[in-house]
């Protein structure tokens, strides 16, 4: 009885095999089931590849992966698929891997495709693509570090030197991208051939490639990838003007010249292309119908910038209630530097670089602002002035008349209305935080409508201090009908 259950299991193995050879597709099906176990699947490849380092690489880059994931693995069958001593296999399976991918063109279209490689930190320096050594001596020696390499696909040219070099070298690799060119011996990226082809190959994939035709060098793609704390700067013009462009590279230049750890240039446009934000944003006509859109994509382009671990520098053209919704929407996760315009160039006047509770800090007196609250009404009307122009009584006019039911105002006027001091506005800022907080906890507020004449970055700073701590609306004063308009709601940036 076991000599019949021997022959069926051997049946069922040699059936295993003969698919690894004629359907891989079937072979991963059942591999993936678990009918077939990873030591299993190893025994079938060890017996098709024939002591054939370069065949089947999809399949050993499988086996490396399951290995990785499964953390169970005949350590003696893993080395001897690989070719290697059973002490360095486990060394590889334990080492820190970057999955980087690149294009491989083929003659047959059907054939071309992304290719992926796993880039193993270790001292092993082994490849499944022995014809490959050289080439990726070439990187190591720039390392100056060993490093395996696991390739899925079997091709012959060079271009997937910058995929392997960028996982060799970086702390990051994101998903969206693939990498094409040849690497030097001076870290110099050097052109290969088909970059059209391949840029097809990618965007078909929804993917971004990066080729020699967006760096020279493998360092400016490395810097920007393991990039902390690196200021970038952003430039936000909701104006109608003919110089936005110009205006944003006078911008470039100003924090290029204050902050030393600033990119700029086609560093810049490199930075873009690799993490999809934009620097420069540009509007010449605003509908009021708009503006929740623009806050969110304004505040979703700078979480972009921050969470590709960049500082945004940011100077804002256009109204206030604006940059409160795109302060809102980007929120206080982040740190920024937030500049005001003023004769000789630009004034930094919010800095949460380094601590970004300051806009937060609650203030039990407050310095800056005279406030005046006044009315009884689950609905609060807040007005903020810091400019010369008094605006109560058209705003309170205003509401009465809107008003359904009624309704308490805060009234928050700077002492130095219409002279500010350029300084420091992290104060301005946690101070109106302050007020509508101290109220809240006073009375029952279920919305909250705003109504300001600020600058910008306040404006700006007391949307990522406020957030969704409530809910309301945001006016902007309507020139055309002479009146107020809601031109954002709060509850929508979520």
């Amino acid at each position: 009885m076991k000599l019949a259950i021997d022959g069926i299991h051997s049946e069922v193995v040699s059936l295993f095999k003969w698919l690894l050879e004629e359907d891989k597709q079937k072979y991963v099906a059942f591999l993936e089931t678990g009918a077939i176990s990873l030591d299993e699947f190893i025994d079938d490849l060890i017996s098709v590849r024939k002591n054939d380092a370069s065949k089947c690489a999809e399949m050993v880059f499988l086996a490396v992966k399951k290995a990785i994931s499964e953390k169970f693995v005949d350590i003696n069958k893993f080395g001897k698929l690989l070719g290697i001593h059973p002490e360095q296999a486990l060394e590889l399976l334990r080492a820190e891997y970057k999955l980087v991918k690149f294009p491989v063109v083929s003659k047959d279209k059907a054939l071309s495709k992304i290719a992926y490689a796993l880039v193993f930190i270790d001292e092993i320096g082994y490849t499944n693509l022995s014809h490959q050594q050289a080439s990726i001596d070439v990187i190591r020696k720039l390392k100056g570090k060993n490093f395996s390499v696991v390739f899925d696909t079997m091709f012959y040219d060079e271009s997937f030197m910058l995929a392997v070099a960028v996982g060799a070298f970086s702390k990051n690799v994101p998903e969206n991208l693939v990498f094409t060119g040849k690497i030097g011996e001076h870290r110099n990226i050097l052109p290969v051939n088909s970059v059209n082809e391949k840029e097809e190959i990618a965007r078909s994939e929804k993917l971004t490639l990066i080729s020699p035709l967006d760096a020279k060098h493998i360092d400016d793609v490395i810097m920007l990838l393991n990039a902390q704390g690196a200021s970038v700067p952003v430039f936000y013009t909701y104006q109608d003007n003919d110089d936005a462009e110009k205006k944003y590279e006078s911008f470039i230049e100003f924090v290029s010249s204050v902050q030393s750890n600033c990119i700029d240039g086609s560093d810049i446009r490199l930075a873009e292309k690799i993490f999809g934000f934009s620097t420069l944003l540009k509007y010449k006509k605003l509908d009021f119908s708009d503006w929740n859109k623009l806050a969110i994509e304004g505040g979703d382009n700078l979480r972009k910038i921050a969470k590709a671990g960049f500082i945004p520098n940011l100077a804002f053209e256009g109204p206030g209630p604006l940059a409160m919704g795109v302060g809102i929407r980007f929120g206080a996760q982040y740190p920024i530097l937030v500049y005001h315009k003023v004769a000789q160039g630009y004034a930094k006047v919010i800095d949460l670089s380094d601590n970004l509770r300051k806009i937060k800090t609650i203030r039990q007196s407050f310095e800056r602002f005279d406030v005046e609250v006044s009315g009884d009404g689950d609905t609060c009307v807040y007005i903020i002035k810091t400019a010369s122009h008094e605006l109560k009584a058209q705003v309170i006019d205003f509401v009465r008349k809107e008003a359904e039911t009624d309704f308490m105002y805060i009234y928050a006027s700077h002492k130095n209305s219409g002279n500010l001091p350029v300084e420091d506005w992290t104060i301005e800022v946690s101070e109106l935080m302050s007020i509508v907080q101290k109220v809240k906890a006073e009375k029952v507020i279920n919305r909250i409508e705003f109504f300001m004449s600020c600058p910008i970055p306040i404006a700006f700073g007391f949307g990522m201090a406020f957030g969704h701590f409530g809910s309301g609306k945001i006016y902007a004063y309507n020139n055309t009908e002479n009146t107020y308009t809601a031109v954002i709601k709060i509850e929508e940036l979520k």
